[in-house]
């Protein structure tokens, strides 16, 4: 029973290493790509709300001079019967 010895290839545990770090890169690299998409949907979100919102001012400025308009030609109309 003495007599067993434990061997291993030349190189194994540099090529385990290689596999190792290839897979640590390969998890960096996932995890990246998941951070830049979720700050690209965040901008892109941003940028959607902040144009939506400016669109609403807009129409809403413009219904409310429309409506001062046509109270200012009922008032017109008014005086003028």
């Amino acid at each position: 029973m003495s007599d067993i010895k434990l061997t291993t290839p030349e190189g194994y545990f540099e090529k385990s290493l290689d596999r190792t770090m290839a897979s640590v890169a390969e998890i960096g690299r996932r995890r990246k790509l998941v951070l830049y998409s979720c700050a690209a949907l965040v901008l892109m979100l941003g940028a959607y709300y902040s144009i939506h919102t400016v669109n609403n001012i807009r129409f809403e400025r413009e219904y409310l001079a429309w409506q001062a308009e046509m109270a200012g030609l009922d008032i017109f109309l008014e005086i003028n019967q």
